[in-house]
């Protein structure tokens, strides 16, 4: 492959969520076809870990929205497509 046609990591980032149901992520490089990548680590051992799905504006950021209200950090990363 031609080297601007290989995948790289363009952003990545933690975010600290207080129990709530979604976050927006502020990350400018973020194109309409770049891979977001997002995992969560909960705050307690029983904790129940939700589903979640990411919505992205490009040039702006995305939001990671939770099925239930969410405790803990999200590790995120964007990757280059």
């Amino acid at each position: 492959f031609p080297s601007h046609d290989r995948a790289f990591v363009k952003g990545r980032g933690l975010v600290s969520v207080a129990g709530n149901e979604s976050i927006a992520v502020a990350a400018t490089s973020v194109d309409a076809d770049d891979a977001i990548n997002v995992t969560l680590e909960g705050s307690s051992n029983d904790m129940a870990i939700p589903s979640y799905y990411v919505v992205r504006t490009a040039s702006t950021g995305f939001t990671i929205y939770f099925s239930a209200p969410f405790t803990g950090s999200c590790n995120w990363s964007v990757i280059n497509q």
